[in-house]
């Protein structure tokens, strides 16, 4: 199963990446996950801190492929190789997760049509009408190529007016979404997102 991660907060999108992938593993289940990077170096070592008990970043490449298992080294890829790296791995790992902030990337597309399962996390006060509308065209793109394909939808503060307004819009554009409703974020459960991903009901 692949897994798409994206939110407008990057830290935020590491962190939910790297626990559902460790959980994943800890499920029994061989794990790659692919972190994308900005060149800079506090995101460097963002992620960095985040796999610290997975591995550590060798290099400014764009991406970071790390197995979810004691002893493995991580990898630097490019942008090109990611795509290439999924379709190489799949006789090694069952899962991969994929933690890619943004959807501005050449290879967002392609990425999200390659998913069986993605996750935005959206956050309503930081939102912004350039982003909801990428986000939609990016979503109706993979939908396109794969009409069952899941979407899973959890937004920040979504009892404020910019929150409902957001879900109304979402829901109208987007058939068949899922959504999970949160008045802050610290509501969110890492154990619910990974049953709702993996172990719900299909």
């Amino acid at each position: 199963m692949i897994l798409t991660i994206s939110s407008q907060d990057t830290d935020l999108s590491d962190s939910i990446a790297v626990a559902l992938a460790n959980r994943r593993a800890d499920a029994g289940r061989n794990v790659l996950l692919l972190c994308k990077k900005n060149l800079d170096k506090s995101s460097s070592a963002r992620i960095e801190k985040n796999v610290a008990n997975r591995g550590k970043l060798v290099s400014s490449s764009n991406w970071l492929a790390t197995e979810m298992k004691a002893g493995a080294k991580p990898r630097d890829l490019s942008d090109y190789e990611v795509v290439k790296e999924l379709a190489s791995a799949f006789n090694q790992h069952r899962d991969f997760v994929i933690d890619m902030p943004s959807l501005d990337d050449i290879e967002a597309s392609s990425l999200l049509v390659l998913s069986d399962f993605v996750l935005f996390v959206i956050q309503a006060s930081t939102w912004s009408l350039l982003r909801q509308n990428t986000l939609i065209q990016q979503l109706k793109v993979a939908r396109s190529c794969k009409l069952s394909l899941p979407i899973l939808m959890v937004v920040d503060e979504q009892d404020t007016a910019a929150g409902q307004a957001l879900t109304k819009v979402l829901n109208a554009q987007i058939p068949d979404l899922h959504l999970i409703g949160l008045s802050h974020m610290r509501e969110m459960s890492i154990s619910a997102l990974y049953r709702f991903v993996y172990l719900r009901s299909v």
